[in-house]
């Protein structure tokens, strides 16, 4: 869930004596509200916090497990939720899955730089993705040789990219595929990075070794991949140089898939349809996360007021909250402009329908 979103509700605006004594060191931040909306709101939410405050029957830490958990369940709700809605209406344009190099070698050659491996360099579409799911390296020794994959994002003062390192066990003569245990995400596009993007997976060769000389395309054919991102070979001295653009691979070849992010746009983009994008997102994830809570209290052990109400109250409380969100979230996917996503396409020529929101 992009970060913007962890405060875009609040727990609860209700003084509760039973966070008195043990209330969390972090609980302003917690609570924080950048809507002004709450999951307690008698109206569009649930105001479980009043009733269980009035009885003293607190419970150790119930009330406010019961809210974050409420949140964070309705938060990841909203994400699929949106997700699925908006892939109704479009489709993905980045469609990619396979191989980035060519699993053949034309011979042995000989890198003289202290660095060697590839560059690449995505074509600047909001919401696209490269996912890395595994990394041949093909040299004409058997050794342990460390790959890193880095970015030139570090040039911000705040980069989202982290830099990472494999260790691959190589056999000579062969292309040896290391398999990572969580695929590394490439931004094609990030509001605070570098006007160009730049990714690069090298190594540093060992001693006296030669890689499998493939290149990335061949005899004229254009890959999927190329419609999304350029790819380079690099062999340097000096990283923060681009080391060329060779057509050698270096020995390397990448697997993965590209994918467009249905919600990223959610944290820059300011309105949809003339509605604040913070009100509306606000508004989904309170009604969702007090369905959550209805449910919790419908579950739950404790005495109150609220679980000795006949259940029925409580399920059409939920259903009502429940639909409410829906609408909400239909409404959104509904009304998103097609530029806010360079990596959707839509289905249908169609245009869509705009309906009236209560806010």
């Amino acid at each position: 869930m992009p970060d913007c979103l962890a405060n875009i509700v609040g727990l609860t605006d209700i003084d509760c004596n039973c966070y008195e004594g043990d209330k969390p060191v972090d609980w302003d931040d917690l609570n924080a509200s950048e809507t002004g909306f709450y999951l307690t709101d008698p109206e569009f939410g649930f105001p479980i916090v009043e009733e269980i405050n009035g009885t003293g029957n607190c419970g150790s830490g119930t009330v406010f497990d019961m809210l974050e958990k409420a949140r964070t369940k309705a938060l990841n709700a909203f994400r699929a939720d949106l997700g699925a809605a908006i892939m109704k209406r479009h489709r993905n344009a980045v469609q990619f899955r396979g191989t980035v190099g060519k699993l053949n070698s034309g011979g042995l050659v000989t890198i003289p730089n202290t660095y060697a491996g590839v560059q690449i360099l995505p074509r600047p579409i909001h919401g696209a993705k490269f996912y890395l799911e595994a990394i041949y390296l093909g040299l004409n020794v058997s050794d342990t040789v460390t790959v890193t994959i880095a970015s030139n994002e570090d040039e911000v003062d705040t980069p989202l990219f982290t830099t990472e390192t494999v260790n691959i066990a190589t056999t000579a003569n062969k292309y040896t595929r290391h398999a990572l245990a969580t695929p590394i995400e490439f931004d094609f596009w990030r509001m605070t990075a570098p006007q160009e993007l730049r990714y690069l997976i090298y190594y540093t060769p060992p001693a006296g070794s030669k890689a499998m000389s493939n290149t990335f395309t061949c005899c004229g054919a254009k890959p999927g991949w190329r419609r999304h991102m350029e790819v380079y070979g690099l062999a340097t001295d000096n990283l923060t140089q681009a080391g060329g653009m060779l057509a050698s691979a270096n020995g390397i070849v990448l697997e993965g898939y590209t994918l467009c992010s249905e919600v990223d746009w959610l944290c820059r983009l300011d309105s949809i349809g003339g509605y604040s994008t913070k009100q509306l997102v606000g508004r989904a994830v309170q009604h969702k996360g007090g369905a959550f809570l209805v449910s919790g209290v419908i579950d739950s052990q404790q005495i109150n007021r609220f679980t000795l109400k006949p259940k029925e109250e409580l399920y059409a409380r939920r259903d009502y909250l429940q639909k409410e969100y829906m609408n909400a979230v239909d409404w959104i996917a509904n009304n998103l402009p097609i530029e806010a996503m360079d990596c959707l396409e839509c289905k249908s020529a169609k245009k869509h329908e705009s309906k009236a929101l209560l806010v």
